[in-house]
């Protein structure tokens, strides 16, 4: 009987460091895929405003990444959009249809820019635009109550989401 416990327990301790060199593993892998992945939208942020290690860690861990086809739409109208997008690599193109089918360019997004129908992201209403990838791309998208919970977390994700918006009106 004693015999077999020793073997347990000592089996449980390797198990246990076995586990926790994994973890380690992990969450070492982690870092260096967010290092790599979401570099640019650090340094993005740390434009606007200063984030700690720790807060850049946060919120890039908010966003998913996402590629896009070229002429795949990310926002078409009718459909609520539920989520803004970064540009990571790539280019987009946001228009409108008139009456006519006429299509009247609204925005153009290319790497280290921001692409949505924001009258739809921020109200949360049907979108009016269509928004298309001119080539194959990848975008990090950040979802609707993604962003709300960053806010609401730390001021630091709300002035920069506010600089943002203030940024975008100037240019409208």
């Amino acid at each position: 009987g004693q015999i077999m416990m020793l073997w347990h327990v000592d089996h449980t301790l390797e198990l246990c460091c076995i586990w926790q060199e994994l973890h380690l593993l992990l969450t070492i892998w982690h870092f260096l895929h967010f290092m790599n992945g979401n570099n640019k939208i650090v340094e993005y942020i740390n434009k606007f405003v200063s984030l700690t290690d720790k807060e850049a860690e946060v919120f890039c861990a908010a966003f998913k990444e996402k590629k896009v086809k070229k002429r795949q739409f990310i926002v078409q109208p009718n459909f609520i959009v539920r989520s803004r997008n970064y540009v990571l690599k790539g280019a987009f193109r946001a228009y409108v249809l008139d009456e006519n089918g006429q299509e009247s360019t609204i925005s153009i997004a290319i790497e280290d820019w921001w692409i949505a129908d924001y009258n739809s992201y921020i109200l949360q209403t049907p979108a009016t635009m269509f928004v298309v990838a001119l080539e194959d791309s990848i975008v990090l998208e950040l979802s609707y109550e993604d962003e709300n919970r960053l806010k609401l977390e730390n001021h630091k994700f709300e002035t920069f989401f506010r600089i943002r918006a203030e940024r975008t009106a100037a240019f409208m």
